[in-house]
């Protein structure tokens, strides 16, 4: 039974009377002041996307500040719309500005300094104008908008020069609102203005913590004219309305608003009404509902002008009616409001009909209609959020670093994972700034990520000792911070959780990073050692390194004599033939059939640099064109790398005689004095590791697409097995030695730990064993020695990774398992869809997953004579796709290709059914 109440406002303004005589004074003179370009109201921001930084201007029409975007945003391009252009004349200078966002698939503004638990009123604007020249009348421009980690509204342009709006009611907070514009796939997001409007807290009761309200229609009926700021004070803009079933009225009367009340309706607005056509039928009909099955909120603003006779009237939805025998008061505001969500289907219309008492029809003056938006997901921790901007402001990180890093849960920041829970904040537990450029000490912000699990720092240039917080971090599993500057001592804490088994401590390529935790007097991680030692000693040891050194270059300058070679240096113009050949760390000549590469060559064909795509253990790697327009990538060995002239004279040797489409080709080197450099092929989509949890995480790869990788990347493995003579040893098989191209093919690459079999010995390294931790041979490190199963072992992790979408080292509350082990436990259970990734939609063929489940486990058995060769796994591969294609041609539609935007596009919904709701009018005050 659906329940209904009123309240009228009889009585309440008697003590309010000096209200009634001075607001329409009070008014006029609201609007004199701000025409003299008095101060901006309160809480008001208005903001002109795309005119230049530090430019703002005056609007002629509602005398407000508009200033530019630029301190607001860090991303995006301007465009300027040409005037003659728009086809609404009035709009104002706003629109004639946008910024667009090509890249990054969400870019968001920040607008600081709000008042929290405050209520705003929030618009976008947006016209198109075909700045890009890619108007498709047949393929509207969508892309979505959220406000802070709520999806706002879906924006989709059907006309290039037509305006269009968002504008919503809600809470702020924390003091910090987040707009930000998400690209999904259907055109380049963009926006020309953003306002921003401080309501009073007592205003729209629908809203709390929990509810914002979306404008769907706002109308001032009765006139043409368009009313906003000043007449409105919080620039609510109210569009005129015209409909041949209804009839204007209006007078020059004031009337009575509610200041301090619900709405605060201007009196402008309430001296116009409509009232039926038809005296016959005696009925107001408007249109409620037109975007499907959606949560509404309906306001209706009612003031009488007839003095002498009765209006009475019903309000009905559809045929049900929610309030009767309604009269709205004499030259005075009065209301009838939702005070709940009511759910309305397509076409669902709100009547106004003439009771049998009443000897005048309906009367309606103004009406609200606006969408619910529910706030489903909590926001990030603001302990988490305080911290990760003291990161990101420390660092300078540009990134995707923008709106909430953990709502909405897709797209997240990039490096970050975090837990969501229904009953708490969200908190960050993944932290992975590989290669992310950082320089200086390790920030103190870190401390206040307290839930951190994995924290992986590797391969930047932080300097300095490391601080004592990190021992405070006691959820912290997984501490990496390889390849960095880092010096001083260990804290013991961080060493005895290492020893214990309850953190997995990573810090090899720290060459003045001392493991004892004492004085540093001891071996530090590359073997030196920090401390003083006496003179003597000293004296000593440099003599040794001067005499040997002396031995070493007579050796050299003996053996190029005896061969007639000139010294190589490969600058400018040189014979090609000595520019072909190396010689190796036992001083014998190795010739490279590859083209060789001078410093300046490389200056040139990466635009001195200029565009990195990635950083490894070698060092930098950037994107390069060829004098014939080949594309490129450059791996520059770094001054910091662990990997040094002996990996790069591996890779160089391995790489130039072994031929294979699924090899990753390299198509020269640069070994100019001290500068040494790889120029590979360009793998524009890049890693399997991106694809599955990185940055290009956001296409979801089907599962015959991740057989087919997996299964070009073991035929590669398998031939630097068997077809090399002597076999090639990876030594470090991941998802992120998985290069793809533009049509998905795979290719193995990073040969930097590659060693031929016959004579490699696993030797001790510092702190871990060449390779990346959760990959690695369990057995060579009990051992020390590599041998071909080694790679098998980490291969079959990588199909583990490609089936579950997890990382191969989990940190879960309890402890940090591996990969192997959280399958083997979830499998017990018999059902494999508790394993499969959840992206898939279950679009696989079981009996494929399950083989190659089973493919994988044998991979990974803790002795290696268990394991099967790469030979067998090229094998099992091959089986399990012949199972996805059999599968495909029996079946109807294409289920192994489906992705996660076409599952979306199903529509389902998981809006509310609330079947009970109230309407009343306004509250006695």
């Amino acid at each position: 039974m659906i329940n209904w109440a009123a309240e009228t406002m009889m009585g309440c303004f008697t003590s309010k009377r000096m209200v009634q005589v001075w607001l329409p004074v009070l008014s006029i003179l609201g609007v004199s002041l701000a025409a003299l370009g008095q101060e901006e109201p309160q809480g008001f921001r208005s903001i002109d996307c795309g005119i230049p930084d530090g430019q703002s201007y005056v609007d002629k029409d509602i005398k407000l500040t508009y200033v530019s975007d630029w301190q607001f945003v860090e991303s995006g391009k301007t465009f300027v719309i040409p005037k003659d252009k728009v086809i609404d004349k009035n709009l104002g200078q706003r629109y004639l500005t946008l910024r667009s966002f090509p890249t990054g698939t969400r870019n968001c503004y920040t607008i600081k300094d709000l008042a929290p638990g405050e209520k705003y009123l929030i618009r976008a604007s947006f016209l198109y104008g075909n700045y890009d020249g890619n108007y498709d009348a047949d393929s509207p421009l969508a892309f979505d908008l959220y406000l802070d980690y709520n999806l706002w509204q879906t924006m989709r342009m059907y006309n290039d020069y037509t305006s269009y709006r968002a504008e919503a009611v809600t809470i702020i907070s924390s003091g910090v609102l987040w707009v930000c514009l998400v690209n999904t796939g259907k055109g380049v997001p963009f926006i020309n203005a953003l306002e921003v409007r401080q309501l009073k807290s007592s205003m729209y009761p629908a809203v709390n913590a929990s509810v914002s309200l979306v404008s769907q229609d706002r109308y001032n009926l009765g006139t043409d004219q368009r009313m906003r700021y000043p007449i409105d004070p919080y620039d609510r803009i109210w569009w005129p309305q015209r409909d041949p079933k209804q009839t204007r009225t209006s007078t020059s009367l004031d009337i009575a608003g509610d200041a301090g009340g619900l709405f605060e309706i201007p009196s402008a607005v309430l001296r116009t009404a409509v009232i039926p056509s038809d005296a016959v039928s005696s009925r107001i009909d408007f249109l409620a509902a037109v975007n499907g099955d959606k949560e509404k909120f309906v306001a209706m603003y009612f003031a009488e002008f007839n003095e002498t006779q009765s209006r009475t009237f019903d309000v009905f939805l559809n045929d049900q009616i929610l309030y009767k025998n309604y009269t709205p008061p004499r030259l005075r505001l009065d209301y009838v409001y939702s005070t709940i969500s009511v759910n309305m289907v397509d076409n669902s219309t709100v009547s106004l009909i003439k009771a049998l008492n009443s000897s005048l029809p309906p009367i309606l003056n103004a009406m609200e209609v606006y969408m619910v938006m529910r706030v489903y997901d909590l926001p990030t921790s603001s302990q988490d959020v305080n911290g990760i901007v003291g990161i990101k402001e420390q660092y300078k990180v540009k990134r995707n670093w923008m709106g909430d890093p953990c709502a909405p849960q897709s797209p997240v920041w990039d490096g970050l994972n975090c837990t969501h829970t229904t009953s708490d904040n969200a908190r960050i537990v993944t932290l992975n700034l590989s290669s992310f450029g950082l320089t200086g000490a390790i920030s103190a912000s870190f401390a206040k990520l307290s839930s951190l699990k994995s924290l992986d720092l590797s391969l930047n240039s932080l300097t300095g000792p490391l601080p004592d917080f990190l021992v405070n971090l006691t959820s912290l599993k997984l501490l990496n911070l390889t390849g960095n500057q880092l010096s001083g001592s260990v804290p013991p804490a961080l060493l005895r959780r290492s020893q214990d088994g309850s953190l997995v401590l990573s810090i090899e390529g720290n060459p003045k990073l001392c493991v004892n935790g004492g004085t540093c007097e001891n071996l530090c991680t590359d073997g030196s050692t920090c401390g003083k030692k006496k003179t003597t000693l000293i004296i000593a040891v440099v003599a040794a390194v001067v005499v040997l050194l002396l031995i070493i270059v007579a050796f050299i300058i003996w053996r190029r004599k005896r061969s007639g070679l000139c010294t190589i240096t490969c600058f400018g113009k040189s014979n090609e033939d000595d520019c072909n050949k190396l010689i190796d760390d036992q001083g014998n000549l190795v010739q490279i059939d590859l083209r060789r590469f001078t410093y300046m060559e490389l200056e040139k064909i990466t635009n001195k640099f200029e565009s990195v795509i990635g950083k490894g253990g070698f060092g930098t790697v950037y994107h390069a064109c060829l004098e014939n327009a080949f594309q490129v990538a450059v791996k520059v060995l770094s001054n910091t790398s662990q990997q040094g002239a002996k990996e790069f004279l591996a890779e160089v040797k391995n790489l130039s005689k072994v031929h294979h489409r699924n090899l990753l080709s390299l198509v020269g080197y640069c070994k100019d004095e001290n500068h040494l450099a790889l120029v590979y092929d360009y793998m524009s989509e890049g890693s399997l590791h991106d694809h599955l949890g990185g940055k290009r995480s956001v296409r979801v790869l089907s599962w015959a697409e991740r057989l087919q990788i997996v299964y070009e990347a073991a035929q590669g493995l398998e031939y630097l097995h068997r077809a090399c003579e002597p076999p090639i040893i990876h030594r470090d098989v991941k998802t992120a030695n998985i290069l793809l191209n533009q049509k998905l093919e795979a290719k193995l690459a990073d040969f930097g730990l590659s060693r031929n079999f016959q004579s490699d010995n696993c030797s001790h390294i510092s702190t871990v064993i060449a390779g990346t931790p959760g990959y690695l041979d369990p057995e060579c490190s009990s051992t020390y020695q590599f041998h071909q199963k080694s790679d098998v072992y980490s291969f079959g992790v990588v199909l583990l990774e490609v089936i579950t979408r997890q990382s191969p080292i989990i940190l879960s509350p309890a402890a940090t398992i591996h990969l192997t082990d959280w399958v083997t436990q979830r499998l017990a259970k018999g059902n494999i869809g508790d394993i499969v990734d959840r992206r898939l939609q279950g679009q696989y063929n079981d009996n494929s997953v399950w083989k190659v489940v089973d493919l994988a486990l044998a991979c990974t058995k803790k002795t290696s004579i268990q394991r099967p060769s790469m030979s067998d796994v090229v094998e099992q591969l091959k089986e399990s796709l012949l199972l996805v294609a059999a599968c495909d041609s029996n079946s109807n539609s294409d289920a192994e290709g489906a992705t996660l935007s076409q599952v979306s596009a199903l529509g389902i919904s998981n809006a509310s059914n609330a079947a009970d709701f109230d309407f009343i009018g306004p509250s006695a005050r």
